[in-house]
């Protein structure tokens, strides 16, 4: 029986990556990409970036909307059948098949851009990208941009959609990160306070900040700059 879907996917699969880049960003109102245009529009030149994306999966999520603009791009995966299409969708990259949360702690380069597209709730020992900080911080060049999903509420959908978020692990782990009595309903003041404040330990001082909605996900989009 004929698979329309099947065959398109494994078009989409042989496809070159200068293509399949070319025919991407023919899509409309990705949020990435919108973030990228306000980037720009605060006089961020994407072309002298030096770009990590700490959970790589395949690069088709987002980071084909940004792996194309930047200076150069490391990505960093755990899943190892994740390799040949990261190799494919980014000829030009360092792949990196690495456990992420360990990858941060003995590594030791500098980077002007890094994404967190971390998962959405507890898995393992891990809970959203909680336990890459404050180590990520360090790994930050001079100056620096840092996007990272974040999530400040949920609704009652959203949460039959998804019934394992906000389970009592993850709410407990939001407290202690966010320093919260309410890990269920942040603020974007108090999601803005948190990062600003673990940065400064750092050495870092944010000059601007945004929030760019995805769905009920949100990018963080931060500056920082080493003081």
């Amino acid at each position: 029986m004929f698979d329309l879907k099947e065959q398109i996917k494994n078009i989409w699969y042989k496809m070159p990556p200068n293509i399949k880049y070319r025919v991407y960003t023919l899509k409309k109102s990705r949020p990435m990409e919108e973030v990228l245009t306000r980037l720009q529009s605060n006089n961020i030149n994407l072309r002298e970036l030096n770009a990590l994306e700490v959970f790589g999966k395949t690069g088709e999520w987002h980071t084909l909307d940004y792996g194309y603009k930047v200076k150069s791009l490391e990505v960093w995966e755990i899943d190892s059948s994740c390799k040949a299409s990261l190799k494919r969708n980014f000829p030009f990259a360092t792949v990196k098949i690495v456990d992420s949360y360990m990858e941060v702690e003995r590594c030791n380069k500098k980077y002007s851009l890094i994404v967190i597209d971390n998962p959405m709730s507890t898995y393992g020992d891990y809970c959203e990208h909680f336990s890459l900080f404050p180590k990520m911080v360090t790994l930050c060049d001079e100056n620096a941009i840092i996007i990272i999903n974040v999530i400040p509420k949920i609704n009652e959908d959203t949460k039959a959609e998804y019934p394992y978020l906000f389970n009592d692990i993850q709410l407990e782990k939001r407290r202690q990160f966010y320093k919260t009595n309410c890990p269920d309903k942040l603020t974007f003041e108090e999601i803005d306070s948190a990062y600003k404040n673990m940065a400064l330990k750092e050495h870092f001082k944010t000059e601007w900040s945004f929030f760019h909605k995805r769905n009920f996900v949100y990018y963080y989009v931060f500056k920082l700059k080493k003081i």
